[in-house]
């Protein structure tokens, strides 16, 4: 027999060392996979998002119901005939309306945070329910006017450019859109100012005049925007925002606010959008702007209505 086919001792160890490391890569290859997924699984399981959406309050809630039945009514009044609105039904709507807003229970539409948009969804659906509306009044005003009833036509558009009123500060957007809309029904009564009585004269002088020395609601809802911005920024970045760039931000917003149609204000939103790598204030600065300036050209189509009158 030939001893040469048992291996010696040696050998045995020799094989053994070698295979052993093997055995054990192939182990921890096998062992990896596993516990890899548990270690997702327990830290997905115990992991708290710091990050969190703001949700609307009840009473904000309530503020977007109130609106319930009076967008309910408007829909039935367009439901019938969007092309011939039977114009009774229409002011008596519209009469609603004005009457919820002068009373306070129907108020501006409450953004909930920073990137909220109050034009989409229910309230989205309130905004183009009034828009619908108003644009009917100034539609049917223009009929009366070519029938040579200025009187009835301007009283109609006054009740327009008041439920304008009524939704105007809810944020940035419904600024621009109803300073769009007030400064139509400033163009319009302009136009036919020499034909108005001494009453609509009056009346229409009045609500302008107010809506000139209206500052305080565009203010405070800059203020509440910067707010939210500042929250927004916060909880993007997860961590404070510092006071170098809130300080920053309130002087930007104090230099456009001052006078945005100037050159400077467009040149300080421009390099904002240019440093938005750096700096998350382009979306607020772009609208703030476009309010106020929408809101400055309304104020000089108000006041030269006024003097007219």
């Amino acid at each position: 027999m030939d001893l040469a086919f048992f291996p010696n001792k040696g050998q045995v160890a020799s094989d053994d060392q070698t295979t052993r490391p093997r055995r054990i890569s192939e182990g921890l290859f096998v062992a990896c996979p596993v516990l890899f997924s548990a270690f997702v699984a327990l830290y997905s399981r115990n992991y708290q998002d710091r990050y969190q959406v703001p949700s609307s309050t009840p009473q904000q809630e309530s503020t977007v119901l109130a609106y319930a039945p009076y967008i309910r009514q408007t829909n039935q009044l367009f439901s019938k005939n969007a092309y011939s609105i039977n114009r009774t039904e229409m002011l008596q709507v519209a009469g609603n309306w004005e009457k919820a807003d002068e009373s306070g229970i129907l108020q501006p539409l409450p953004k909930v945070s920073f990137e909220d948009s109050i034009q989409q969804g229910v309230r989205g659906q309130i905004i183009h329910s009034k828009s619908m509306l108003v644009s009917a009044l100034y539609e049917d005003a223009r009929d009366l006017e070519s029938n040579g009833r200025p009187n009835q036509a301007a009283q109609e558009v006054l009740l327009g450019v008041n439920l304008s009123q009524g939704l105007k500060y809810s944020d940035f957007n419904s600024v621009f859109l109803s300073d769009v809309e007030q400064r139509r029904a400033a163009s319009f009564l302009e136009r036919n100012a020499t034909k108005l009585d001494g009453q609509t004269k009056q009346n229409a002088k009045a609500l302008f005049a107010k809506i000139l020395g209206n500052s305080r609601e565009l203010e405070a809802l800059t203020r509440e925007s910067r707010i939210q911005y500042y929250d927004w920024t916060s909880r993007i970045t997860q961590s404070p925002i510092s006071v170098d760039q809130a300080r920053l931000t309130a002087m930007l917003t104090d230099r456009i606010t001052s006078n945005p149609n100037s050159p400077r204000a467009l040149h300080y939103t421009q390099s904002s959008i240019l440093d938005s790598d750096e700096d998350t204030s382009p979306v607020y600065l772009s609208e703030l702007r476009m309010a106020w300036k929408a809101e400055a050209s309304n104020k000089q189509a108000a006041q030269a209505l006024v003097s007219q009158l």
